[in-house]
């Protein structure tokens, strides 16, 4: 959305319901989309004066939005069919995704210091989940080792017999 449009001073319920009034349209009939948003925002007080021009370039930027979504997840959905997931692979692949999508959409349009800013904030929360997600695997891995090492202890198995098991439980090669 370009900085500072109508739509982005409204809250994120009246957004949705904004949006909620395009997809019942299909985004079209403009005409209709526009008297609809007109009349949902006076009755919620605002005294805005949007043209229908305007309402139809909302339109076409949040259904590029929806594309993108949808395209998104799509993606994801592919990834997670072929990837089997026993390192959090589908983490990764879906992280290095959303990561390209962001410097993409930061490529394709002049970014205000507020959507810079933005944007790296989202790029570091996805690094924060990654580091996380392989800290936790590692312990996790770290865990249940000692639980099989335990285990063999406990009932006789040989060294050499747990290591093997360790291997081939946890995917060690």
């Amino acid at each position: 959305m370009a900085a500072n449009s109508w739509f982005d001073t409204l809250s994120n319920e009246e957004q949705a319901e904004i949006e909620q009034i395009y997809a019942s349209a299909r985004f079209s009939d403009y005409s209709t989309v526009h008297f609809k948003v007109e009349a949902y925002l006076r009755e919620r007080g605002y005294e805005l004066s949007i043209s229908r021009a305007t309402v139809a370039r909302t339109g076409k930027i949040l259904e590029e939005r929806k594309a993108a979504i949808r395209a998104m997840s799509s993606e994801a959905a592919e990834i997670a069919r072929l990837i089997k997931d026993d390192e959090g692979s589908i983490g990764d692949a879906l992280t290095t995704m959303t990561q390209a999508h962001l410097y993409k959409a930061a490529g394709q349009e002049e970014l205000d210091l507020y959507s810079l800013v933005e944007l790296s904030k989202a790029v570091s929360r996805i690094n924060q989940v990654q580091v996380a997600q392989k800290k936790w695997l590692a312990e996790y891995r770290e865990k249940f080792a000692k639980g099989i090492e335990k285990a063999g202890k406990e009932v006789g198995i040989s060294d050499e017999i747990v290591e093997q098991i360790k291997r081939k439980v946890l995917n060690i090669k």
